[in-house]
Formats: structure tokens, C-alpha cells, sequence
């Protein structure tokens, strides 16, 4: 199990940007309350983060177990004279593993899918702020993901839908 704060991250190519698309339940992140969907990271640890891979990201945010993270964001539309910079300090703890995968903005989706377990489907848990998928307003939380590229995605894996998404 990896240690960490409990966040899933899309690269917003047009931003430059690493984007918070999910937040574990109960894990650290959820639990400070501070952190919402969309908000912008910039520095893990005071390494700046911003345009950098997801690979690069994900490295320094994971961590011993135990040890201390501190996240610096922005979060894009606060009004003016409101500082949108925030901290939040957290410690890493293990984290089991999560049934869900967010399809990176960059490939044009922005969409957070979870495994719905009465019937193992694929349904849309989340949309990125401002991704083309949020912005054709034809996707909506809740909604199952049947065919991909006319290939029957029902029921399988997390993996293979994002594998054929991406």
C-alpha cells in the first residue's frame, strides 16, 4: 500500500497545471476540509510542482509513513482581495488500494470513474472543473460507461476503460 494524503491529480495542459480531480474519503487530505475539486497544487514540501509530470508529482508527494507534507494550492476563482494561495499540512498515512481512475485532462476527458459494487460498472464519480467533459454538460455524476470507441467496457476493469479512453 503507498503512503500518502489521499488525492488524485490530472494534468491541466491548458493551465500548466497539476489539478486536484478526487479526494479519498477519510484519508488526510478529506480531513482537513480545505481542499476541493479543482484546486491547483504548486509545491509539495516546498519543491514546486507546477508543469511538472504527474510521475514527478506523485514522487514527491508520497512518502514514509508518518512523515510530514506540506501542499501549497491556488484555488481559480476566489474573489479579489481573498488570498486563493492556501497550506495545508498533513502527515502521510497508507492508503488501501482505490478503485477509481481519473483520465488525465490532457487526453480530453476530465472524468473521475469509480467501480459501482453491486455490479462491478464503470460510473463517473467526478468531472474535472473545466474540462471538455463538464463542459458539454451531456456527462453527469452518477452516469455508466457502457461503450468506448464501440468497445463494450461494461463491467470491466478500471484499467481497460482508461486505457481505451486515453
Amino acid at each position: 500500500a503507498a503512503c500518502g494524503v489521499g488525492i488524485t491529480f490530472a494534468f491541466d495542459e491548458e493551465e500548466d497545471a497539476v489539478v486536484v480531480t478526487q479526494l479519498v474519503k477519510d484519508a488526510p487530505a478529506a480531513r482537513t476540509q480545505r481542499i476541493e475539486l479543482g484546486d491547483y497544487l504548486l509545491e509539495v514540501d516546498g519543491i514546486a510542482v507546477r508543469g511538472q509530470p504527474l510521475e514527478v508529482v506523485h514522487s514527491v508527494v508520497r512518502g514514509i509513513e508518518g512523515s510530514h507534507c506540506a501542499m501549497a494550492f491556488y484555488r481559480p476563482g476566489e474573489s479579489e482581495g481573498e488570498d486563493a494561495t492556501f497550506v495545508v499540512n498533513m502527515l502521510r498515512e497508507r492508503l488501501d488500494e482505490i478503485s477509481e481512475y481519473t483520465v488525465p485532462t490532457k487526453c480530453g476527458v476530465g472524468i473521475t470513474f469509480e467501480t459501482v459494487a453491486l455490479d462491478g460498472s464503470a460510473r463517473v464519480k467526478a468531472l474535472v472543473r473545466g474540462s471538455e467533459a463538464e463542459q458539454c454538460g451531456l456527462i453527469i455524476k452518477g452516469d455508466v460507461l457502457y461503450e468506448v470507441d464501440r468497445t463494450n467496457v461494461f463491467r470491466e476493469p478500471l484499467d481497460v476503460v482508461a486505457d481505451l479512453i486515453m
